[in-house]
């Protein structure tokens, strides 16, 4: 006689309970190690908890009790589950590497306020280092430059040396900036190199080469970090093919500062915090100019919603006499009075007050920009 349990038992709730158990499986498989934190360090994971079971015989229970579970599936969840764990540490790649796009590196550039040089980079590579002095020698070309913002948000990229040459543009004195497992050679200055104030926006998708130039700038340069912190990604890779024709890169080698540190796995922390939701950033990144405060990315942290007026010109002014005007007249709010200009992009806004009192302190005299 079959249990009630078998006997309501359909091909749904079969489907249901295999995907579950998978789940569960590959969750309990990704912590073998510990915790599944990517900023942890494995060599570290665990030691504070009980030992991890033995993976083996975890994998034995599971093949012989979970029903519908075959041999591949399992396979699969141990391989989904060790490189969920590995993180950035490890990553499948198909047989051969599509063909690169023939995309600038540089994603945006444009001038805000009339005076502050703004540069969106999408990820680091060999073509960075020559690109970007043709772009500021274009917008300095129509606009009294006063310092610079070099937005490495979500950038990449594993090109080192591209990461190291484009620090050097910025630098005023030969100096060491990275290591990526040779040691750390001195670096030579542009002739001439970018001079003026520098804040560079990060976030947590800034990673490899990007989070290693950013690094770079704020050794070399005292570049001010702004946004949330850094994936901590940063590291030399070697791929190894497989043999189903996949390939598989590997972190082999830490990239460092030469001062010292690592970048990874715990990346680096901003100079000046700003904490918004992903949804957010994604939105301003699009439109710095878009409606819409964040909540909080991590519990207890401040959210930076305040928007900024950019400077207002002939046409701005004119347009908020009438406003003003037309309010005496009437209490019903004027939903245009804010105007269009405004960066509601907190990153960016606290970026641009730091470049413009800068700029203010720097030509009364009473600040100078070392070096840090």
């Amino acid at each position: 006689m079959p249990t009630l349990y078998s006997s309501v038992r359909g091909p749904h709730v079969e489907r249901h309970m295999r995907y579950w158990s998978l789940v569960m499986l590959g969750w309990v498989l990704a912590h073998c190690t510990g915790n599944a934190d990517p900023h942890s360090d494995l060599s570290a994971a665990g030691a504070t908890g009980p030992a991890a079971p033995p993976w083996q015989e975890v994998y034995e229970l599971a093949l012989r009790h979970v029903p519908g579970l075959s041999k591949s599936e399992l396979d699969r969840a141990l391989l989904d589950g060790l490189l969920a764990r590995l993180g950035y540490r490890a990553a499948l790649l198909p047989p051969d590497d599509p063909l690169p796009l023939p995309e600038s590196p540089v994603k945006q550039a444009e001038v805000f306020d009339g005076n502050v040089g703004y540069i969106r980079v999408a990820r680091v590579e060999a073509s960075l280092p020559g690109e970007l002095p043709n772009v500021w020698q274009a917008l300095r070309a129509t606009n009294a430059v006063a310092g610079w913002i070099l937005d490495l948000r979500e950038a990449d990229g594993l090109d080192y040396a591209a990461a190291q040459a484009t620090a050097a543009l910025f630098l005023e004195q030969p100096m060491a900036l990275l290591d990526w497992g040779a040691g750390a050679a001195t670096v030579s200055p542009a002739s001439p190199p970018c001079r003026e104030f520098l804040v560079v926006l990060v976030n947590g998708q800034t990673r490899g080469a990007a989070e290693a130039l950013a690094g770079a700038l704020r050794l070399g340069r005292g570049a001010v970090l702004v946004g949330s912190r850094t994936a901590g990604a940063a590291a030399l890779t070697q791929v190894f093919r497989l043999s189903n024709g996949q390939r598989l890169r590997l972190a082999t080698t830490p990239v460092r500062l030469a001062s010292g540190p690592s970048l990874s796995p715990i990346g680096l922390e901003p100079d000046i915090p700003v904490a918004v939701s992903r949804e957010a950033e994604l939105t301003w990144l699009a439109d710095p100019f878009a409606a819409g405060p964040a909540p909080p990315s991590r519990p207890g942290e401040r959210v930076e919603t305040a928007a900024r007026r950019s400077r207002a010109n002939e046409a701005a002014l004119v347009r908020a006499m009438r406003q003003n005007a037309a309010a005496a007249d009437t209490d019903t709010p004027d939903p245009e009075a804010a105007g269009p200009n405004v960066v509601r992009d907190p990153a960016l806004a606290r970026a641009l007050d730091l470049v413009k009192a800068m700029a203010i302190l720097e030509a009364s005299g009473l600040a100078r920009r070392p070096p840090r």
